[in-house]
């Protein structure tokens, strides 16, 4: 069925990509809507007081005043024209090179949206790269799956093993990344467990106090002997009793060995 339909939807999807290039990234890049709703904040809007003129009012806001970078919408975009590109690579190539285009006035486009226009963050988004992979994932299978079957309208009947074999290499694949990383990640690590513990104990005077713990449990190893204390007179060519001061009052057995090998 994929084999049939999809090669004749190449051109709609070419006219997709061709309309999200020109319209949707150019409304992006111009700031259209933006710039509509300031014009109807600076008709509507009261602004008596500069708290007024710098609030938001009915969804109504001025120009200058920015919200972060909201990725929803542009991903969403981002996302079909991926699977536009790998589902239709090998059937209509020519789809490729619109969307190779699209791809590269989108990064041009938000990055300078990003740096230069939209208030800046410190929340990176890498929560959405999880939702990156699984759609890169299934958009490789569907591809895959869909070759298969322009394949076998051709009669082949060696290539589609291949293939069969390159979709096993990818679920393997995604096997392993879902195995080996989701669980690292699921919990904080130790430091910023600490970190925030602390930050809540002094924010908070009904939380659970942890300072009982503070240097409760050291490693083995450093239990083993005594820690070596630093011998200073090592330092000193003609150490005598009135450079003593130097060094500290209490030497190790350990350091006074060491010291008279130097020595």
């Amino acid at each position: 069925m994929l084999g049939r339909s999809m090669p004749q939807q190449s051109t709609f999807f070419i006219s997709y990509v061709i309309v999200q290039t020109g319209l949707g990234l150019v409304l992006e890049l111009l700031r259209v809507v933006p710039l509509a709703l300031s014009a109807l904040f600076a008709l509507l809007a009261p602004k008596n007081t500069r708290r007024e003129r710098n609030s938001p009012w009915l969804g109504l806001r001025d120009i200058a005043q920015t919200d972060p970078f909201d990725p929803t919408n542009p991903l969403a975009d981002c996302f079909l024209v991926l699977l536009v590109t790998l589902t239709f690579a090998p059937i209509a190539p020519l789809v490729c090179y619109f969307t190779w285009f699209f791809f590269l006035v989108a990064e041009i486009v938000y990055r300078r949206q990003i740096l230069c226009v939209y208030k800046p963050m410190c929340f990176g988004l890498g929560a959405y790269w999880p939702r990156v992979f699984k759609f890169c994932i299934i958009a490789l299978v569907v591809a895959q799956l869909t070759l298969i079957g322009i394949l076998s309208l051709k009669k082949a009947t060696v290539e589609p093993i291949f293939i069969i074999v390159l979709i096993a290499i990818v679920l393997l694949f995604n096997y392993n990344v879902l195995t080996l990383y989701p669980p690292v990640a699921k919990f904080l690590p130790l430091t910023e467990c600490v970190r925030l513990d602390t930050a809540r104990g002094l924010r908070d005077p009904t939380a659970p106090k942890f300072f009982f713990l503070d240097n409760v449990y050291r490693q083995p190893a450093m239990n083993q002997r005594v820690p070596l204390r630093a011998d200073y007179r090592m330092l000193v060519g003609d150490y005598s009793e009135e450079t003593a001061l130097i060094s500290p009052k209490i030497y190790s057995p350990e350091d006074q060995q060491l010291f008279a090998s130097v020595v």
